[in-house]
């Protein structure tokens, strides 16, 4: 009888063209990076590096990095805008907000006039130190000339005579119609509160909260309706003009900011949420001093407290609707104004304790580090879209976006910080290195990040603005990067095998590259080509590995290499064909 034999089958070549980003998972197929650094999906298709990033000044301690049209920092206690020294602040982090012209700094309260250059507090509190008087007048603080007090009408009142009824618990103050021959209420009184330099601190329309004085009456919140430095005009009546000594006690006057873990801008209010106080508030409208103004307008400030548990992690505006993030709930506020603004809650993974800079807009998405990774959220439901970077679990996440691109920076379990870069229009995510990104700014086509050696960096290179006076901004030398394949051949149930490999690629002028390879899992990397070129040119790397199940490649070098393709014959075999 015959002995079987296997027959040779014909070569056959596969050709590469794309290059799918990193998947650091097992099921990485050879298309896919299972490891890398510096890589980038910005020529896609194409495999290549990052660009290189701009070094252009270090800071002592920096607390923020913020830009609407220009870039602000605070540097240590030291505020800057646009590069510009601007005045003094607290040395602690900061959560920065820009409402028309104002920027507005918390923790601190204040607020700087990007106009004038003004920095103020957005707070307000005087204490009087002569003595006060409170008297009956009209809006605009001016006084009425007379009028008559008691529980019963006059007997000949003339027409426009005025009438304080203290017949009830409260006086009316009236005035005589001749057409009706009737005392008709006046609609609104005001009191007018005087004392030296009582008004200096407040404008018109401030919300204020009094203390002090002896008309219990007045210690609450009112509204001014006028002031000038020696006095404020606010709603109210009396039954009699009275003045109080100094020696009964001091007024205090105090317009006051609620104290907010994370503040967001939205249709023209600052908003902010206290997870100490389960509340949410925003500003009367423009005006970022108010928040306690409840006067029944369209402009009036708003507060409501909100039901869920844990602790509030973020805050964001999202298609004209203000987000407060938990890390299991987000709360949406829908609305025009006060009157009908809505809260509602979805309940879903939320962002991350520690992760709220990583909330940033990619295009019309809304990208953010969760607890269990980074998510997507486009107005309906989160969507995870980090299953590609595995399932090593990461924090204190920081995010910036530019264009198609989110860049996120975050610790790692070993302690050590990565930057990832996701690109939204090819869905593919790459590695770039271990760099702590603590805040990211986007402004002028670049996008801004202040680094762990409190560096501030620019991602595509840009070193025209923003240097240091006293030292030229810098590129990064050539980037060193590196590509390692997942496992080719893991697929192929018909035991073929490799023949030769060939890598198209370009290496500029000083470039470098590495090609290793390495077979079947054994950890050892064989180096199969090296090219140096001096002037740019095209180049291709050949080999014939050794027969294995499966291989890996790993690339590796230095300048802005572009990979095109890799080619692979390799020889058919059978489901009985042998390896060793």
């Amino acid at each position: 009888m015959d002995r079987p034999y296997l027959s040779q089958n014909g070569a056959k070549r596969q050709i590469q063209h794309a290059f799918l980003g990193y998947h650091r998972n097992l099921a990485a197929s050879e298309a896919e990076l299972y490891d890398e650094r510096n890589m980038s999906a910005d020529f896609y298709p194409v495999l290549s590096p990052r660009a290189r990033r701009g070094i252009l000044r270090t800071f002592q301690k920096p607390h923020v990095l913020y830009t609407k049209d220009k870039l602000v920092w605070v540097d240590g206690t030291a505020l800057y805008y646009n590069g510009a020294y601007v005045g003094e602040v607290s040395d602690t982090d900061k959560q920065l907000c820009r409402i028309g012209a104002l920027l507005v700094i918390f923790p601190d309260k204040m607020a700087l006039n990007t106009q004038t250059m003004a920095l103020t507090s957005l707070e307000a509190e005087f204490t009087t130190t002569a003595d006060v008087s409170f008297t009956l007048c009209r809006a605009d603080g001016e006084g009425y000339d007379q009028y008559e007090t008691g529980i019963t009408a006059p007997d000949t009142p003339a027409a426009g005579s005025l009438w304080l009824d203290t017949s009830g618990e409260t006086a009316v103050l009236k005035q005589y119609s001749e057409t009706y021959e009737a005392w008709i209420a006046v609609p609104a009184t005001y009191v007018k509160i005087a004392s030296e330099n009582i008004g200096k601190a407040f404008a018109e329309g401030d919300a204020v909260t009094v203390s002090g004085c002896t008309d219990a009456q007045f210690n609450t919140d009112l509204i001014i309706t006028a002031r000038a430095d020696g006095y404020i005009v606010t709603a109210g009546v009396l039954a009699a003009p009275f003045n109080q000594p100094v020696s009964e006690g001091a007024v205090t006057v105090s317009r006051k900011v609620p104290d907010m873990d994370f503040v967001t801008e939205n249709d023209n209010r600052i908003w902010g949420c206290s997870s100490s106080a389960h509340e949410i508030y925003c500003c009367k409208l423009g005006d970022p001093t108010n928040w306690r103004c409840y006067a029944s307008l369209a402009s009036d400030s708003y507060a409501a407290t909100v039901g869920s548990d844990g602790d509030f992690t973020g805050a964001a505006a999202y298609m004209g609707n203000v987000l407060f993030f938990k890390e299991d709930v987000i709360h949406k506020v829908c609305g025009t104004k006060p009157a009908n603004y809505q809260i509602t809650s979805l309940y879903c993974r939320g962002v991350q304790k520690g992760s709220e800079r990583s909330l940033a807009l990619v295009g019309e998405t809304l990208c953010y580090k969760s607890e269990s990774g980074v998510f997507a959220f486009d107005g309906s439901l989160p969507r995870r879209i980090s299953a590609p970077i595995g399932k090593e679990r990461y924090t204190s996440a920081s995010a910036g976006a530019l264009g198609d691109k989110y860049y996120i920076s975050m610790q790692g379990e070993d302690g050590g910080f990565t930057l990832f870069s996701y690109d939204s229009e090819t869905t593919l995510w790459h590695k770039e290195d271990a760099v702590q990104a603590k805040w990211f700014a986007r402004q002028g086509g670049e996008l801004y990040f202040i680094d762990g050696q409190n560096r501030l960096c620019s991602v595509r290179g840009t070193t025209a603005q923003y240097a240091a006076e006293d030292a030229d901004a810098v590129l990064e030398e050539d980037v060193s990067w590196m590509a390692e394949t997942g496992d080719a051949y893991m697929d192929d149930p018909d035991n073929g095998y490799l023949a030769k490999l060939q890598i198209r690629m370009t290496v500029p002028e000083g470039g470098t590259v590495k090609v290793e390879f390495m077979a079947d899992d054994t950890g050892v990397w064989e180096e199969v080509g090296y090219i140096s070129h001096q002037k740019k040119r095209a180049a291709s790397v050949f080999f014939s590995p050794r027969r294995c199940d499966h291989f890996r490649l790993r690339l590796s070098g230095t300048g802005d290499v572009k990979i095109y393709s890799v080619t692979k014959t390799m020889y058919e075999g059978s489901e009985l064909d042998g390896r060793y």
